[in-house]
């Protein structure tokens, strides 16, 4: 496992809110339907925690089942991908209180929190 300064860690959340600045979370079916799109108004880093805050009252786009997340920059460009989407307490990327959207379904608020990532290869 590496070992990063917590100098870097910040230095690193810090860029990754500067990219994802103006940009979205989506909320997509497995087949990519995008049910909900958040955007991203704000943010914050604490040590190596980056606090995103997204738009209260986003609506509902499309009915389906929550299943993946993608985090895009303001050129609405896919910047993080593979993020997973279960119920609170699943242990997904995303977690909600209820996976089942409705189109104008609204969602009240949302903070979506990410944490310096740790490098791992496998080798050899």
């Amino acid at each position: 496992m590496s070992d990063y300064s917590d100098l870097l860690k910040s230095a690193r959340m810090l860029a990754t809110r500067d990219f994802l600045a103006g940009g979205s979370l989506e909320v997509l079916t497995d087949d990519d339907t995008v049910l909900i799109i958040f955007p991203i108004t704000g943010g914050s880093v604490v040590d190596d925690v980056l606090s995103l805050d997204l738009q209260p009252n986003s609506l509902g786009l499309a009915s389906g089942v929550a299943a993946k997340a993608q985090l895009k920059n303001s050129a609405g460009i896919v910047s993080i991908s593979g993020l997973t989407v279960g119920l609170n307490g699943s242990g997904s990327s995303i977690t909600m209180q209820n996976t089942s959207i409705e189109v104008g379904q609204s969602f009240s608020s949302a903070i979506s929190t990410i944490t310096h990532a740790d490098i791992s290869t496998e080798c050899c």
